[in-house]
């Protein structure tokens, strides 16, 4: 985070949103940023006078769900002709895709909505949920719902204890590695009874 503060410190306010914007849809993407970074140091900034805390948290938000966006259009768009390919076709094949669509036919609200707190994942279940041809409309509303909970808690956790931000930090990666704990049980949760759904669908 240093790095990052560094690098950024002593700019203008423009470049400095413009490069947080930037950062946070590499993130949507899959890029090994941490956005939990990314909205810390913003927090930080905002903390420091460097730029203006309503502005930033509309930036951060966008970014975000402009990233999320990004990663379920491609899946949209390209999702299913990757699959065709010869090793994608034997890793998920016709009958495990239909397994995927049924998922988020059933459980896709709460699927994309505890996504957002699982760090590691969150882009291949938006990616997935794109390709199964899961509504934007309702992907839009829930990655904003949750977005809407991390994103101004992080700017401001940032912004309250920009004094002590390495320590910040240090116990936000402690929650964040909670969190993902309990939102990826829940997912796996939700998974094993999609399938157990399908199965019995299959075989009334």
């Amino acid at each position: 985070m240093e790095h990052l503060i560094n690098f950024l410190g002593g700019y203008s306010a423009h470049i400095i949103y413009f490069s947080v914007f930037a950062f946070l849809l590499l993130c949507g993407l899959g890029f090994p940023v941490p956005e939990d970074i990314i909205l810390l140091t913003t927090g930080y900034f905002v903390h420091t006078g460097d730029i203006k805390l309503v502005p930033s948290l509309m930036i951060t938000y966008l970014g975000v769900l402009i990233g999320d966006t990004t990663i379920f259009l491609i899946g949209r768009i390209w999702g299913l002709r990757i699959l065709k390919w010869k090793f994608f076709k034997k890793v998920l094949p016709e009958r495990k895709l239909e397994i995927v669509r049924h998922h988020f036919n059933v459980y896709g609200n709460k699927t994309i909505f505890l996504a957002r707190f699982v760090v590691g994942i969150r882009s291949v279940t938006f990616w997935s949920a794109g390709m199964s041809g899961f509504k934007y409309r309702y992907f839009i509303f829930y990655d904003g719902m949750a977005a809407i909970i991390s994103v101004p808690l992080l700017v401001y956790l940032g912004y309250f204890f920009g004094e002590n931000i390495e320590y910040l930090v240090h116990n936000v990666r402690r929650m964040e590695i909670a969190a993902s704990i309990i939102g990826g049980i829940l997912l796996i949760f939700l998974i094993y009874y999609s399938v157990k759904k399908f199965k019995k669908r299959e075989n009334p």
